[in-house]
């Protein structure tokens, strides 16, 4: 999977410096002020980071707080599994028995589980909070299409994360997924751009999965390319499953180990139908934008521009104000 970095990116172009005054709408380029170079198509590309705090839809907090939960009790993760393990045995005697047995249960595995799988307590932090700070400070991949006729079109083209300083982009052409794309109306001053307000619909929950799959889940564990092969890789469930039937005296360690792996499975199930249920609705981002720009090389058409977006974040019908959305890119093509 490609690695770079994850923001909106958004693709602008910088007319001939004009008269200051107020902006004016951009359309056809002066080919007698531009010259040739503005009669071409101009690819801005932009990373955007968007602060969603506070205006996030429910399920995402609940999908985080699915990893969380995992570790935040004194005696987990271990308490977490052997719950779930107990919870998939069938009703009956034996059941009851693993239930009253549950505290010394946990206490007796617990010692096993921390000697066999030392990373599991790091690796599940660190997935929990790589996936509550993607959603919150929000990065994508954009671009900024302008025709010769001044027309132009944002789109949104993957996401941007940066873990431990170190930034992912994941392209959504890789990874099977469509542009979202809306047509856009630039004004041009002299060293300034302004984006009329236009609006991307999101399928957030796609997107954070593919953020979790892609990004977080190798940046914690090279070797898995997804979260159920991060949970699996993370705990020794043949460990587990021989500590469990040696603690309650009773069962098969195999049985216990199955149902150990099928407790880590239906963890990333949980978390995966969370996300999944965000795009029972899309996220709205109602947008305007101002950047400054830069000519580099004097040939009359922006080369960097540096803005702030703002605007709204909507949610089910449910719009909220949009603060600290920032956007930066540079001219491609």
């Amino acid at each position: 999977m490609p690695r770079t970095s994850l923001a909106p990116i958004f693709s602008l172009l910088v007319l001939v410096a004009t008269a200051c005054g107020d902006p004016a709408p951009l359309t056809a380029p002066d080919a007698a002020a531009d010259g040739p170079p503005a009669a071409r198509p101009r690819l801005y590309a932009l990373h955007s980071e968007l602060d969603l705090a506070g205006n996030l839809p429910g399920k995402v907090g609940q999908a985080v707080d699915e990893v969380i939960s995992a570790t935040d009790d004194p005696d987990d993760p271990t308490r977490y599994i052997v719950d779930h393990i107990i919870a998939q045995m069938e009703d009956g005697t034996l059941k009851k028995l693993a239930q009253a047995a549950e505290p010394f249960v946990t206490a007796y595995v617990n010692q096993r589980l921390l000697a066999s799988s030392p990373q599991l307590i790091s690796r599940l932090v660190a997935v929990g909070r790589g996936l509550g700070d993607a959603a919150r400070a929000f990065g994508t991949m954009d671009t900024l299409q302008i025709a010769p006729d001044g027309t132009a079109t944002h789109a949104v083209v993957g996401v941007r994360v940066v873990l431990d300083q170190q930034a992912i982009e994941l392209g959504f052409a890789d990874h099977g997924m469509q542009p979202v794309v809306a047509p856009v109306t630039l004004h041009a001053t002299a060293h300034r751009l302004t984006l009329d307000r236009h609006t991307l619909g999101l399928s957030l929950g796609r997107m954070l999965r593919l953020v979790l799959d892609g990004a977080i889940v190798p940046h914690v564990d090279p070797g898995a390319v997804d979260l159920v092969g991060l949970l699996q890789n993370s705990v020794d469930c043949v460990a587990v499953g021989d500590a469990m039937a040696d603690a309650l005296g009773f069962g098969e360690p195999a049985a216990f180990t199955q149902a150990c792996r099928d407790s880590l499975t239906g963890v990333a199930t949980t978390v995966y139908g969370e996300l999944d249920g965000i795009d029972t609705a899309q996220l709205a981002l109602d947008l305007t934008g101002d950047a400054r720009t830069l000519d580099d090389d004097g040939d009359g058409v922006m080369d960097q521009l540096d803005g702030a977006w703002t605007g709204s974040v909507g949610y089910a019908g449910m719009p909220a104000p949009l603060t600290g959305g920032t956007f930066s890119g540079v001219r491609v093509e």
